[in-house]
């Protein structure tokens, strides 16, 4: 019910109903005003070729709902211990699978993620929505517009409305298919306007009205639950997607009628979505009616005025010792699963969600010398699969306290992230120390698996080994038989 009206807009403007034909009547008044899509076909024809020939017909279509799909399935597949359907992916599994996060772009420079990230859902509703929206309208587009213009219109709409979304309500999480999902009511509106050559034909047809009607509907409906609730939903993505699809909708329905013009509107449009983009990888948001600098996370800003030092020390010492009777449980070096292995169970997952909230309003807005929690957070952010999370707080806090434990906790959280050379540096310069074979043996796992992920399989076996030859024969805790289990089955013992 929610998606109805604009699906039948959609289909009403490929021809196939009423409202479309109506369309395809006013466009062919003018001779130099769009002629029917070669796809089209007389009723009676589409209704003998049946649905699954129409269905095969829309391939772009079809292949994006198949992307969205299969890398949502993957990341189900990937995601250590089980999947709930009401959280989203945990940081290291999304990232892997090519998903967006604003601190990739920011700390890796990692700006292909726009592209990608149109396709990677975050968790099981922008999937479910994204593949039913694009299914329910992207192939009637797609009939209007030809597979080869359907590619832009999608890719525009959703990095454009991911920019957006950053741009102007940063704080907000996006989802890149549940952005294109809704971009797709825009983008009837902009076609049709781009075929007529005329506002007025435009929205005397009933798909542009149905349209542009749910649009400000749904948009506002997130305003509604963003503003009263307190809900995050980023609504600037979702305007922001449906202008972007306007605009690209309109290019590309312009250049079925005067290809020339068309094209020229449509590199513009191209030009202004990378601008957008660029803001978004020089960190900047718009505010107060301008492009400013985006602020710093938690932990890496300066400190604000908060509580004297020794009351701060206080309650930090405090929390500390009440998270590691959580955290300890799994080791002073977390071992971070492998995909397809079982990581935390709903329980365990659940203390350490909520060591880490404590851990986290502790720290918020101090110096993260003073508060002496951060190895803590960088551990329990490990745990919850959040590894961009960990990595930013790991390399703070190796830069202002390098120790050896600090460094290795940095190393992991740069494994975790799939960074494995500069993960391979920081272990390696903490082997062959006898510190490092005592107190954290698991270094040479991790410079093992590191080795391995680099195609250096030989020196991988032997760090493998060397491992075991540390902590074999040894009384040892219990979340050390997760290592040990995993490097004796690499070395097929």
């Amino acid at each position: 019910a929610v998606v109805s009206a604009p699906a039948a807009a959609a289909a009403a403007a490929t021809g196939e109903a009423p409202a479309g034909e109506a369309a395809a009547g006013e466009a062919a008044k003018a001779p130099e005003e769009a002629k029917a899509p070669e796809e089209a076909k007389a009723p009676e024809e589409e209704e003998a070729e049946g649905c699954l020939g129409r269905i095969l017909k829309t391939k772009v279509t079809l292949l994006c709902v198949l992307v969205i799909a299969g890398a949502f399935l993957l990341q189900v597949q990937a995601t250590p211990g089980k999947w709930i359907p009401q959280y989203p992916f945990g940081d290291s599994v999304f990232l892997a699978h090519g998903g967006y996060l604003y601190s990739a772009v920011r700390d890796a420079g990692e700006w292909w993620r726009f592209l990608s990230g149109v396709f990677i859902a975050r968790h099981g509703l922008s999937a479910l929505v994204g593949v039913y929206l694009l299914f329910e309208m992207g192939g009637s587009m797609e009939r209007i517009l030809g597979s080869l213009r359907t590619i832009p219109l999608i890719l525009i709409a959703g990095i454009g409305g991911m920019a957006i979304a950053e741009l102007f309500m940063y704080k907000a999480p996006t989802s890149g298919p549940f952005v294109v999902g809704f971009a797709l009511l825009g983008a009837i509106p902009g076609v049709l306007l781009g075929i007529t050559g005329s506002v007025k034909r435009t929205f005397e047809q009933p798909a542009a009205r149905s349209a542009a009607f749910f649009s400000l509907l749904w948009i506002g409906f997130y305003y509604f639950l963003s503003a009263q609730f307190n809900m995050q939903m980023n609504f600037a993505g979702l305007i922001g997607g449906v202008l972007c699809a306007f605009v690209a909708g309109f290019a590309l329905g312009l250049s079925r009628r005067d290809l020339v013009p068309g094209l020229v509107a449509l590199a513009l449009t191209v030009m202004a979505t990378g601008f957008l983009v660029s803001k978004v990888v020089q960190n900047q948001i718009w505010e107060d009616g301008k492009f400013t600098d985006r602020p710093r996370p938690a932990g890496s800003s300066k400190p604000r005025q908060g509580p004297s030092k020794a009351t701060t020390k206080k309650l930090a010492d405090k929390t500390r010792a009440d998270a590691e009777k959580v955290l300890d449980v799994f080791g002073k070096l977390p071992y971070y699963p492998e995909r397809g292995e079982a990581g935390l169970d709903n329980d365990q997952r659940a203390d350490v969600t909520a060591v880490l909230k404590d851990l986290d309003d502790v720290a918020d807005g101090t110096s993260m010398v003073e508060m002496q929690v951060e190895d803590l957070r960088v551990r329990a952010n490990l745990l919850l699969g959040r590894g961009l999370q960990a990595l930013k707080l790991a390399a703070d806090l190796s830069d202002h306290t390098p120790t050896p434990p600090n460094r290795a906790l940095h190393g992991i959280s740069l494994y975790a992230s799939r960074r494995f050379e500069k993960a391979l540096e920081i272990f390696q310069s903490l082997l062959g120390k006898t510190r490092t074979d005592t107190m954290m043996p698991e270094v040479h796992y991790y410079a093992a698996n590191c080795l391995f992920q680099l195609g250096r399989e030989e020196e991988a076996f032997q760090a493998w080994d060397a491992y075991l030859a540390i902590v074999d024969g040894k009384p040892a805790p219990a979340w050390r038989e997760s290592f040990v289990d995993r490097a004796k089955v690499q070395l097929g013992r």
